[in-house]
């Protein structure tokens, strides 16, 4: 079998097309046609998309840059991990404070009106990740650690994949990275049009861009992803309902008191965390020989 270089740009999004249009719509006739529980074709939706989004990896010569991304190793992984969930827990506290600090403002200005659009898309996002709630609360065990090991492990491997993984190396022959990072972001939140709470995919989609840029591996946006899922699955099964409602009075101006200064802590962590990963070695070979760029000496 002859291995291929890279996919073009149109390749990737025919695949793209296939895993997040095709096999939801797939599964779906096929449903229409059984009597098997439904909660097993709800599965059987991304498992085969995981499998689809991955099979290009069999076609894809050793020296492919998405291929290294994804076998390539990193300097000390362990404790990259670490500082890469710290931030992101830290960023995406930050990130919330002040959306919901923007939210507050304009809903004074507006007299109430940003609360009700809140509500309208809360709604929204409820029949998109009630089923996963409804999947936590199932009795049997089987199909319940199915689904973490889908929501936690593969659904982040499938959209690091494609997005930073396929995406990203077919916009960068074309664009510059930094245009790279952009759309893909863009096309990423696009999967999830929830309203107001796009924009925080558009943020999530940038931030694992940036991963994606400057450690040239996909794991650390794997990583990332798949802490917030896993914070996503631990929240639905502890708040149950509540983790999918809100309460308009949280938009009240006296919470300013004290997201004003949560954001200040949690901002100065995040803002740290990231310096701290804007200067960590990478992996690359210098005409020296040199495994690591900027690696301290020491440390090597």
């Amino acid at each position: 079998m002859k291995k291929q270089e890279g996919f073009p740009l149109w390749a990737t999004l025919a695949i793209g097309v296939c895993v997040f249009l095709g096999v939801p719509l797939g599964v779906s006739l096929v449903w229409e046609n059984t009597v098997l529980d439904p909660k097993v074709f709800f599965l059987l939706i991304p498992t085969v998309q995981w499998g689809i989004a991955m099979s290009p990896l069999v076609f894809l010569k050793a020296e492919n840059p998405t291929r290294k991304a994804l076998f390539s190793p990193l300097y000390k992984p362990q404790r990259l991990a670490l500082t890469i969930l710290l931030s992101w827990l830290f960023a995406l506290m930050a990130v919330g404070s002040i959306l919901w600090i923007i939210m507050i403002i304009i809903n004074m200005i507006t007299k109430g009106m940003v609360g009700e659009i809140v509500i309208r898309d809360m709604i929204r996002y409820q029949m998109e990740y009630g089923h996963i709630l409804h999947g936590i609360k199932t009795n049997n065990g089987l199909f319940f650690l199915w689904l973490f090991v889908i929501l936690v492990f593969l659904v982040p491997l499938t959209e690091e994949w494609l997005f930073r993984g396929l995406l990203y190396e077919g916009l960068c022959r074309s664009l510059h990275a930094r245009w790279a990072v952009i759309l893909q972001a863009l096309l990423f939140a696009s999967l999830h049009p929830l309203g107001f709470y796009t924009s925080l995919y558009v943020g999530i989609g940038l931030f694992l861009g940036w991963f994606r840029k400057k450690f040239h591996s996909l794991w650390p946006g794997i990583w990332a992803h798949q802490f917030q899922n896993l914070m996503a699955f631990l929240t639905f099964l502890i708040g149950g309902e509540k983790a999918l409602a809100i309460d308009p009075q949280t938009l009240a101006p006296h919470y300013l008191f004290f997201l004003v200064p949560f954001l200040g802590i949690t901002g100065v962590m995040a803002v740290s965390l990231i310096k701290k990963l804007a200067s960590w070695p990478v992996p690359v070979t210098t005409s020296t020989g040199e495994p690591w760029q900027n690696a301290r000496d020491g440390e090597r």
